[in-house]
């Protein structure tokens, strides 16, 4: 998603822009909705023999050279950004860790603590390095409901509504199938809520899940490749969730949340985002209990000055102009 955020920002200044990705991937992005933002990218479908196949790409892009290409994707190696010197000027590449060498000049690490320097031994020596949340490129929908998202967590407790909403977001597959973890913990919850579970259509525990919600004793609801998630974040009390693209949504909003780590990475980012009282950190997948999640949800929103800390903490984090302060920092040095 970050990719195409940042494509829209492109297009959106006047580039020329085509996106290439795995056949079927366009199903799940806006790339196919009338949305103003992403109108004009062309696109390029690529089978999976042909993802790692710069010729494949060559052969059906209508331009003949580039000049700067995007990578994004673990699984795209510095022999793949080799390849691309062959149709663009110039690369530039996404990454969420720094596991691994890049033949790369650009690199973007939106990860809350990460350091330029981590990255020093992985990268050309003249590398430009641009980390941390200040450069998380969300949609401009969430930065234009900002304001309205915050000045909503700023009402007394009189102005709120008694039911509380939690939103339930594990990303597009949720292989670990965390969301029915977390359904199963909201059976124990007494005080009254609303939940919204977000899931992609990829996700293969879509019936389990909705058999889960319909077992709740309180108002639930599943929303399947649900694209509005900034309208749904200005109007919940609390997101539960793993880190990635979509926390820094939810820190732009200041919306209080609580994060599962799926991998090490995860745990990384969670320890020190719930080391400023951005988010609450539940640990590991592995070891995460229903009781233990009830009874944190419970706490927090009996305590009404948690939530509002934490609200405040996640918002000074990310303030949504990341795409742009991205873009515009290619186009000084392209």
């Amino acid at each position: 998603m970050r990719s195409i955020v940042l494509g829209g920002e492109f297009a959106r200044r006047g580039h020329d822009v085509t996106f290439a990705s795995l056949k079927g991937s366009f199903d799940l992005l806006p790339l196919n909705s009338n949305d103003i933002a992403y109108s004009g990218i062309r696109k390029i479908e690529l089978e999976e023999t042909e993802l790692m196949d710069t010729k494949a790409l060559k052969a059906k892009s209508t331009k003949g050279a580039y000049d700067l290409a995007f990578v994004d994707g673990p699984h795209l190696s510095e022999k793949y950004e080799e390849s691309l010197t062959s149709i663009s000027k110039s690369l530039a590449v996404l990454d969420d860790a720094p596991s691994r060498k890049h033949l790369a000049k650009i690199l973007i690490d939106p990860a809350f603590g990460r350091r330029p320097a981590e990255y020093k031994d992985l990268l050309p020596h003249d590398a430009s390095i641009l980390t941390g949340a200040r450069f998380a490129a969300l949609r401009p929908e969430f930065l234009e409901m900002r304001p309205k998202s915050l000045a909503r967590r700023g009402k007394t407790k009189a102005a709120m509504r008694d039911s509380k909403h939690i939103v339930i977001h594990f990303g597009l597959s949720d292989s670990n199938n965390l969301t029915c973890k977390i359904l199963e913990a909201l059976k124990q919850v007494e005080i009254p809520i609303e939940t919204s579970v977000v899931i992609g259509r990829v996700n293969s525990h879509q019936a389990e899940i909705e058999q889960a919600s319909n077992l709740l004793k309180q108002k639930a609801q599943v929303l399947i490749g649900h694209e509005d998630m900034a309208s749904l974040l200005r109007d919940c009390d609390l997101v539960i969730g793993i880190p990635g693209n979509s926390a820094w949504e939810r820190c732009c909003m200041g919306v209080p949340s609580f994060h599962v780590a799926a991998n090490a990475v995860h745990e990384s980012i969670n320890k020190n985002m719930a080391g400023i009282g951005a988010i609450f950190d539940l640990g590991s997948h592995q070891n995460l209990s229903p009781d233990a999640v009830a009874k944190e949800i419970t706490r927090h929103f009996t305590d009404e000055l948690l939530l509002v800390t934490m609200s405040q903490s996640a918002a000074l984090l990310c303030d949504g102009n990341g795409a742009n302060r991205i873009v515009e920092h290619l186009e000084s040095i392209n």
